[in-house]
């Protein structure tokens, strides 16, 4: 599991969406690595969608992803700030353009349905 290799100091009880957001811009405003993991226990399953409302608003939806551990009751937050999400997933998408694009009686039609996923 993902979880046991997260050091006790990035571990964290969650009381709110916004005391999660405020922990997470603590740990980006500290500057002091490329990418962070961050463990958040306490946690079920009907946290989740205000969770990512908080996230939407706060426009930290390119910085950070997330992954639950129901079995754990836990949330597990990689950070990597600046964007670099946003770039990763920005050029994984140009990749697959290639591809569809690459393939035999497609169109610029076939990809339109693209940007919806």
């Amino acid at each position: 599991m993902q979880a046991a290799s997260i050091p006790d100091q990035n571990r964290f009880e969650y009381e709110s969406p916004a005391k999660l957001i405020s922990t997470i811009k603590t740990t980006i405003d500290s500057g002091s690595a490329d990418e962070y993991l961050l463990y958040f226990y306490s946690i079920n399953h009907g946290h989740l969608p205000e969770i990512d409302e908080e996230f939407f608003w706060c426009k930290m939806r390119c910085t950070v992803r997330f992954i639950t551990e129901n079995s754990l009751s836990a949330l597990i937050c990689k950070i990597l700030p600046w964007g670099r999400l946003y770039t990763l997933t920005l050029s994984f998408w140009m990749h697959i353009l290639y591809k569809i694009k690459t393939i035999p009686s497609h169109t610029r039609d076939s990809i339109k349905s693209l940007d919806g996923t």
